[in-house]
């Protein structure tokens, strides 16, 4: 069973293996055996569909750039005035909401803004 962080290791091992253009029996072996664990394995789902995971990412980049750029530190982008709006009492509802999703997705410059924008002094997370 694939357990932890090993899993991404005996991948790699296997990935590296099957790159080898001479197999002794046994590592061939090996090889056969791990992918047969990796079928139907959430590795195998995420991995399968990996377009569709950027497009999704891609979606999410352009929908945050608009907040960026038009609300940004507000609670709320009104898409069709551009402007922002504080509904939840100014406090950056939007950026609070985004930081799992920008992490989760290794929009680092993203979530870094929006981890310094919300410790500035005159947030409204600070002020609440």
């Amino acid at each position: 069973r694939l357990r932890g962080s090993r899993w991404r290791e005996q991948i790699q091992e296997a990935e590296e293996k099957m790159n080898v253009h001479t197999l002794s029996a046994a590592s061939a072996e090996k090889v056969e055996e791990l992918i047969r664990r990796l079928r139907g394995s959430r590795w195998a789902v995420v991995t399968a569909d990996i377009p569709r995971r950027d497009r999704i990412k891609g979606a999410m980049a352009r929908m945050y750039g608009a907040y960026a750029q038009h609300a940004f530190g507000r609670d709320e982008l009104e898409p069709v005035s551009k402007t922002g709006r504080d509904d939840f009492g100014g406090i950056g509802a939007t950026l609070i909401d985004s930081l799992d999703t920008l992490w989760i997705m290794g929009m680092r410059e993203e979530f870094d803004a929006a981890v310094s924008k919300l410790k500035e002094e005159n947030s409204g997370l600070r002020r609440a």
